[in-house]
């Protein structure tokens, strides 16, 4: 027996995109929000991309976790949520992480692989057995 076909319904999708807006809005990342409701990141990636439907209570958990209500959340006619002091210090956090870590890989001579591999320009072609 396989699936029933049936998709991604338009209210799931009009709830996937008020995500990605608060998302933006906190400056949040698909892993970032994954570890925030207990979820993997491929879980949180396929509903961000519209590809699966968002369980209530991953909703439910959004909501708290952004200090909202699922109305506000889908309400098309408001503005998203502008974040309170706790999710400014949340996101500042979370943004000295991610500049932190960078200059740690800048440190330990972390580069792009492209940049330093000699054969980068090489084709398969070029390549004799």
């Amino acid at each position: 027996m396989g699936r029933n076909g049936i998709g991604v319904s338009g209210f799931a999708l009009t709830v996937s995109k008020a995500i990605r807006s608060q998302l933006g809005v906190r400056r949040m990342s698909g892993r970032d929000l994954a570890k925030a409701i207990g979820r993997g990141e491929t879980y949180v990636r396929d509903r961000i991309n519209d590809d699966k439907e968002w369980a209530l209570g991953d909703i439910e958990r959004m909501c708290k976790l952004w200090h909202i209500t699922p109305g506000q959340l889908i309400d098309c006619n408001s503005v998203p949520s502008v974040p309170d002091e706790e999710d400014l210090d949340a996101i500042a956090a979370r943004e000295q992480e991610k500049l932190e870590q960078t200059r740690r890989f800048l440190r330990e001579g972390y580069g792009i692989a492209a940049n330093t591999d000699e054969h980068k320009y090489e084709h398969e072609d070029d390549q004799t057995a």
